[in-house]
């Protein structure tokens, strides 16, 4: 798939734009390393990839999370990260 010794966050990102998945094998989420969790309720955040998935999101609406009204789109980047207890 990738060169296995790029820093973790190109290596998602060449398998979310090239692959259309965001990995959480092993090596993207080694054991003892906490997994990324919502500021505010600290439910494990979900994946989505842009061009695969549409989103928790209608097209009239924006990615703003539901309890804390900020943006939760990672810009510049081929998948964002949701909070599934927040929306």
């Amino acid at each position: 798939y990738i060169d296995g010794i790029l820093p973790r966050l190109q290596r998602r990102m060449q398998l979310a734009s090239g692959w259309m998945f965001y990995c959480r094998c092993g090596a993207c989420e080694p054991e003892g390393v906490p997994p990324d969790l919502c500021p505010m309720c600290g439910t494990e955040l979900g994946a989505w990839v842009s061009d695969v998935d549409s989103g928790p999101y209608g097209r009239d609406e924006g990615p703003i999370c539901d309890g804390c009204q900020e943006e939760d789109l990672v810009s510049g980047r081929p998948y964002f990260l949701h909070c599934p207890e927040c929306d």
